[in-house]
């Protein structure tokens, strides 16, 4: 998914979006399995943006060799809470209400709204 994003935008942006990934949110706290089960087991924090950083650089390379992935994390306990925490900022700005939408104006406009809202 986050090769598809960056892939959709344009290419001059692309390298800029791989090389600025911060991971965060529920799924971010998944333990991963180590192959060796009598090797000591590194911490989930450890194995995932690794494991992601390599996935991610095995598919852009086939297109775009050189090009470099950075992976930011927060440690463990704050990546479950990371998306409210942003979520908590967006809603303290002064233009936030700007930003909403009623259910009215989304029947109304459709999904076309958000990007009138938010552009």
């Amino acid at each position: 998914m986050i090769t598809q994003s960056a892939f959709q935008c344009s290419r001059e942006q692309q390298p800029s979006l791989l090389g600025n990934i911060i991971l965060g949110g529920g799924n971010a706290c998944c333990q991963s399995v180590s192959p060796l089960p009598q090797q000591p087991q590194p911490s989930p924090s450890d194995i995932l943006p690794d494991l992601l950083q390599t996935q991610i650089e095995r598919i852009i390379h086939v297109h775009t060799p050189g090009w470099t992935v950075k992976i930011a994390t927060p440690n463990l306990r704050e990546r479950s809470v990371v998306s409210w925490l942003g979520g908590s900022i967006v809603s303290g700005l002064g233009t936030f209400r700007e930003l909403c939408m009623t259910r009215q104006e989304y029947e109304d406009v459709g999904a076309n709204i958000v990007h009138r809202k938010c552009p």
